[in-house]
């Protein structure tokens, strides 16, 4: 033992902290070691292809490193890697392993007017129309005019948009994506100069890809500006446009213009009861039973209790219709549950994570709950995340519960504990292609779970998982390959 030293002799109580900090240090470097040799022990037993995808995946991995195995790795993932250490030299030198549509969507590489020029021939310029991340700049368009997929191009919300860029390029333009993307610096002048060029929107599709300018909302919307455009807008994406100054008065000056199923669903109204009653023999009242932007109360519902559409069943070709039933933003209570107990639909009631879920509630109408969608696996009172599951509640309602429901279920409370209590329950494997325990991202994924039920995964769907877990450390390759 090696005596103190003066320091030490002289703070005697600083001597103790520093060799508490060092055995605490050692502690947990033998922990670390320990750890990695875990997973390097499983990386192994698992077979080098499927270790191989892991590390691709998740390892900062040096150029060193990649060249010694480079005839092994998953190219595919490592020029999608966000942890490799980027550089021009690390893309020269594998200038012929990587997969470069992916590469050019990389957002983590260092990009730059440098790094397209190097390797101008080999990117591919439709993913890199559309990477917001590239140092977008009047010089960089220009630089490359030739290259870039306009198409693409016009919808980038990371270009500097300008009305002189738009004027400068007016003919490469697709005039359609560029109508409807909002980071152009959208003004009356910008919309008058193009007036010509720009795309209204498709009669009779509110949908944004065909709405066109009509249902871009980053427009200066104004009543002066719908009417003096009235005649060129498409007004069924204008009424799904939530940008608009909505209010009774602008509904009431273009009433016969509108189009109401979307004018139902568009969340920015000036809600309330007035309104509503207002226009009740124009509003589409399935669209408007499952706004939840309208201020929903008990009084309300009632009011327009024989207007609403509570949910059904009623077409072959889409036979679920959810309605009020499956409406979050109701003022949901046990009370209002039995106030129209017979007029809910229960598939959609079942649905509802509002509901102030308790084993009273649930008890009192287990013969009505819809407990696996009928028409959805994802739905029903066990896809619910409002209930509060624990294994207490999953055994008092186990006669209820299938295999594939539980191992496909996203919302319990899952743990180790839990998989070994349902063990007859569990289906490690996918059944058609999906679905099992093995393909459930919302399991805790970590080693200790993985060992602890070895030989049941499907190994390829549990990797996948492991390699998005923040607790992977950084491993050694030399150690799995050799």
């Amino acid at each position: 033992m090696t005596d103190p030293s003066p320091t030490e002799r002289a703070h005697p109580g600083c001597a103790t902290e520093t060799k508490r900090l060092l055995l605490e240090a050692i502690a947990e470097h033998a922990e670390d070691e320990a750890q990695r040799a875990r997973w390097v022990a499983f990386l192994r037993r698992i077979g080098r292809p499927l270790a191989i995808d892991f590390l691709s995946g998740t390892q900062p991995l040096d150029p060193e490193l990649i060249s010694r195995f480079q005839d092994h790795w998953n190219w595919w993932k490592l020029s999608a890697s966000t942890c490799l250490p980027w550089s021009t030299q690390l893309v020269a030198r594998f200038e012929h392993q990587w997969k470069w549509i992916t590469l050019s969507a990389n957002t983590s590489l260092p990009w730059s007017t440098e790094l397209l020029e190097c390797f101008e021939d080999s990117w591919h310029w439709d993913a890199l129309s559309k990477n917001p991340d590239l140092p977008w700049s009047v010089e960089l368009i220009s630089r490359f005019e030739d290259r870039w997929h306009w198409p693409l191009l016009s919808g980038n919300q990371g270009v500097p948009w300008t009305a002189d860029l738009v004027e400068r390029y007016r003919d490469r333009w697709m005039w359609n994506s560029l109508s409807t993307n909002p980071s152009l610096p959208w003004s009356v002048e910008l919309i008058e100069r193009f007036e010509s060029l720009w795309h209204w929107g498709f009669p009779d599709c509110p949908m944004s890809m065909f709405g066109g300018l009509s249902h871009n909302p980053s427009l200066p919307w104004s009543l002066g500006l719908l009417e003096r455009y009235q005649d060129r807008w498409n007004w069924t994406g204008l009424s799904a446009n939530e940008g608009l100054p909505w209010t009774p008065e602008l509904i009431q000056r273009f009433g016969g213009r509108w189009w109401w199923y979307s004018l139902s669903r568009n969340k920015m109204l000036p809600w309330s009861t007035h309104l509503i009653e207002q226009f009740k023999d124009h509003w589409d009242w399935k669209q408007l039973s499952e706004n939840t932007a309208v201020p929903w109360s008990v009084p309300l519902i009632e009011h327009f209790k024989e207007s609403w559409n509570w949910g059904e069943y009623y077409d072959p070709d889409y036979p679920f219709n959810p309605g009020l039933s499956r409406n979050a933003s109701l003022p949901w209570s046990a009370e209002l549950i039995e106030r129209f107990e017979d007029r809910w639909f229960w598939d959609s009631l079942s649905d509802v994570e509002t509901i102030p879920w308790t084993i009273d509630l649930i008890d009192r109408y287990e013969h009505r709950w819809e407990w696996a969608g009928r028409y959805s696996p994802w739905r029903g009172l066990w896809n619910n995340r409002g209930v509060p599951f624990s294994i207490e509640v999953l055994d008092r309602y186990r006669r209820h519960l299938s295999p594939r429901v539980f191992s496909d279920s996203e919302v319990f409370p899952w743990s180790i504990e839990l998989i070994e209590h349902f063990d007859r329950f569990c289906e490690w494997r996918s059944h058609h292609g999906r679905g099992g325990l093995s393909s459930n991202p919302k399991l805790p994924w970590s080693l200790d779970l993985v060992e602890r039920f070895e030989g049941r995964w499907d190994m390829k769907k549990v990797v996948h998982h492991l390699a998005r877990s923040s607790a992977v450390p950084r491993l050694s390759a030399v150690n799995i390959f050799e």
